[in-house]
């Protein structure tokens, strides 16, 4: 996790990053990466710290990792 988001921080598009990766095997196992994946794990909210109890969303408060601020989770309208 730690190359993927170092790779793309500076700018590395996705399909760079998963070109890079081919000699790491991926979570199934395999060593074909695609930029689909990496676009999902970039996204991703457990990476920021982020994430979801119940029908809250929690989200650790800036400077302090023991106190957490819950938030309704937005309803799903689709």
């Amino acid at each position: 996790m730690r190359t993927i988001f170092e790779m793309v921080a500076p700018g590395e598009t996705l399909h760079t990053v998963a070109k890079a990766l081919s000699t790491t095997p991926s979570p199934r196992g395999g060593y074909k990466w695609h930029s689909n994946t990496i676009a999902r794990i970039v996204r991703n909210e457990v990476y920021k710290g982020v994430y979801y109890y119940g029908k809250h969303r929690a989200v650790p408060t800036p400077g302090r990792w023991t106190k957490v601020h819950k938030t309704l989770y937005p309803a799903n309208n689709g």
